[in-house]
């Protein structure tokens, strides 16, 4: 119901930005008669220094009537679109000849519909033009920079000295959305106008409700070129991903209340990001850190200094492995959860080329490929000087990716792989792909927490790799019971070793939650429709 509320809240109180002073504006003006049912609702809510408001003091009885009260402004909107069809041209959206098209020659199909304008909050046309609009952000200015989250801190001053005897924050939604959207007005003013992380070329934003009900928005910033995040040492003037020193006590105590992820995991199995999973999903704790690292997916690998910075929270000593990457200024200013992140997307991106050219059969490859490279090679940009080396290098990564989809890259029109810039050259493929799988440190840590009769599998198998007798072992249990936590945990411990682990599964989902999974039919060339004399042809 709380949640509801805050969404309903937001809509009514900040979608037209009208205040309860209209009220006013339309009693005065001798052409209006009469008030909308959302500014009338909006009138209502207002608080009032000296006037006692029964509405403001009714708790769960106040988030009711706001539900009820926004039933009541949707119905309005609807009506007025129902009876106002002509103007809103529906008559091209409906009618005998879109019935004919659709292939309806029955009467009982020809009827009347109600569209609903692209003005309609929520509507599937608002939400289809919204997504386009920010694909044609993308599409003229180019990929996103930096990725930020504000959530909303229901302790903020704003929101706690406004609230009446007896109220907390869950109390007064109203509150809550109204402080929220004064903040996020604020951030965007910091962000847009005063160049805090440098001068914006575009952004787009999304505010949800979610967990608590509490609203938080989603911010993707593109970045003017010369302001563009391009390689480790710029992410730290941005980025943090560490408890503070003492020497800053109020930033430190901002990052210990609002950016500590967890405890989760074996600390805590109930949290919410480990239920279900053999671990946290959202991969805490993370690996520590001397530098901060390109990465080889969406995210840069944080600096995360083991420099024995602890902090109790939620009754668990934690450090710097569990903390949520922030910016310092917004973090201070706002005081609240403000996650920013870097988008090193090139390898997604490559990704993204190498399943274009598997499935999707683009009329021209080398437009494709001339139009793209640019944001493909950014990465690899930073890391070496030279135009035709970096060319090289993500001709050899799709090179990898294609393959792994079973296809060869020489049956597409790209430019050519020179041997020199080859480090697989004289290397089978295969092999060269699981040596270069690096272990997470995380996975090998998992060892400790192994149960007992995990233990016993994990000893009887190393035994038999480390004695070099080989063996077949089949491990058995219910859903849920560890056994892909044991896979984890011997493909990080043998490849830690420098030892090359096949993990291999029957269908794509199963093989997605194993480090390097692949599915057996792709790894060993089986043939997906078996017929007489049918091999499988991989190499030895």
């Amino acid at each position: 119901l709380f949640l509801c509320t805050l969404r309903f809240l937001h809509i009514i109180n900040y979608s037209f930005n009208i205040t309860h002073f209209s009220i006013l504006a339309y009693a005065e003006s001798p052409t209006h008669l009469c008030v909308s049912v959302r500014d009338y609702y909006c009138y209502k809510f207002q608080i009032r220094p000296g006037v006692f408001n029964p509405i403001l003091h009714g708790k769960r009885l106040f988030q009711q009537f706001a539900v009820d009260t926004y039933i009541k402004i949707e119905s309005s909107r609807l009506d007025f679109i129902r009876k106002n069809q002509d103007r809103l041209r529906a008559d091209l959206y409906q009618g005998l000849v879109d019935s004919m098209l659709d292939g309806d020659i029955r009467a009982e199909k020809v009827g009347k519909r109600t569209v609903l304008s692209t003005s309609f909050i929520g509507g599937p046309r608002d939400m289809k033009r919204r997504y386009m609009d920010a694909m044609a952000l993308v599409r003229k200015f180019g990929k996103p920079d930096i990725f930020l989250t504000m959530t909303c801190n229901p302790n903020w001053d704003e929101i706690r000295r406004e609230l009446l005897p007896g109220q907390t924050p869950q109390d007064r939604p109203d509150l809550v959305v109204r402080v929220f959207h004064a903040k996020l007005q604020e951030l965007k003013h910091r962000l847009t106008k005063q160049d805090i992380l440098g001068k914006v070329r575009a952004y787009v934003y999304v505010v949800e409700f979610q967990k608590r009900g509490l609203p938080h928005a989603h911010f993707l910033l593109i970045m003017q070129r010369k302001y563009k995040l391009t390689c480790p040492e710029q992410y730290d003037l941005l980025i943090s991903a560490e408890i503070p020193h003492n020497k800053y006590p109020e930033l430190r105590k901002m990052v210990i209340k609002h950016m500590m992820h967890g405890p989760c995991g074996s600390l805590n199995p109930n949290c919410p990001c480990t239920k279900g999973h053999v671990s946290c999903k959202n991969h805490y704790p993370r690996p520590f850190s001397d530098t901060t690292l390109q990465g080889k997916d969406s995210y840069p690998i944080y600096r995360r200094r083991d420099d024995g910075r602890k902090e109790k929270v939620r009754g668990c000593e934690l450090d710097n492995r569990w903390v949520v990457p922030y910016n310092p200024y917004l973090l201070r200013l706002f005081n609240c959860h403000i996650n920013v992140e870097a988008c090193g997307m090139p390898s997604a991106l490559r990704r993204l080329f190498a399943t274009i050219l598997v499935y999707c059969e683009p009329s021209d490859v080398a437009v494709l490929w001339q139009n793209h490279l640019d944001v493909m090679s950014e990465d690899y940009q930073h890391r070496s000087q030279g135009k035709t080396h970096v060319e090289q290098m993500v001709l050899i990564d799709i090179r990898n990716m294609l393959q792994s989809m079973g296809k060869d890259i020489k049956t597409f029109p790209l430019p050519p792989i020179i041997d020199a810039y080859d480090d697989a050259i004289g290397t089978a493929r295969e092999v060269y792909e699981e040596e270069s799988i690096e272990p997470a440190v995380g996975d090998v840590a998992l060892k400790d927490s192994l149960n007992e009769e995990q233990r016993v599998a994990y000893d009887k198998i190393l035994s038999a790799v480390d004695t070099d007798k080989g063996g077949l072992f089949f491990v058995d249990g219910p859903g849920g019971t560890g056994k892909t936590y044991l896979y984890r945990v011997l493909l990080a411990t043998l490849r830690s070793q420098g030892k090359i682990a096949v993990a291999t599964a029957t269908s794509g989902v199963a093989a997605s939650i194993m480090p390097g999974g692949r599915t057996a039919h792709s790894r060993f060339k089986i043939p997906l429709t078996i017929d007489d004399g049918a091999v499988c042809s991989f190499t030895k």
